[in-house]
């Protein structure tokens, strides 16, 4: 196995954990918590607080299909609309009065930035989803 393809499979599988590991906490910490005997409580904003580890995973993976010239689009699309919508989220706050506690959170105000937030999450799943199918095309690729 040459150099390349070790670089383009590592950066595949550490990028797809990392931008698995925003949407996977909130599940175990909400699992452990209960198991511990704690009441149910899911954190749905831990995705965005942990943008820097989906924005990484996502830009390792990028990297992995530039390298590899498969699965590019679907990184660069899911990267960018992730970017987007974690501004829009923040934006969003700010223009509507939610970031300043100007406005309460109900009504539209809230909707819009709720929007933002669960297209951010999809747009993480994208980015997750494309990683793992990159890995599996990288493992599955013959070498001769």
């Amino acid at each position: 196995m040459n150099v390349r393809s070790t670089a383009e499979k590592s950066l595949a599988l550490v990028g797809t954990l990392l931008a698995t590991l925003p949407l996977a906490a909130p599940v175990a910490f909400t699992a452990m918590r209960l198991a511990g005997g704690g009441s149910f409580a899911f954190d749905y904003l831990m995705p965005a607080e942990l943008f820097p580890l989906a924005i990484a995973g996502g830009l390792m993976i990028l990297a992995a299909g530039l390298l590899s010239k498969r699965r590019r689009w679907l990184a660069i699309a899911s990267l960018a609309a992730a970017v987007a919508f974690f501004l829009g989220i923040n934006v969003g706050a700010e223009l509507t009065g939610l970031a300043s506690g100007l406005h309460p959170a109900a009504g539209w105000r809230l909707a819009l930035v709720g929007g933002f937030l669960v297209l951010f999450v999809a747009a993480e799943i994208a980015i997750a989803v494309g990683g793992a199918l990159l890995s599996r095309d990288l493992f599955r690729k013959r070498t001769g």
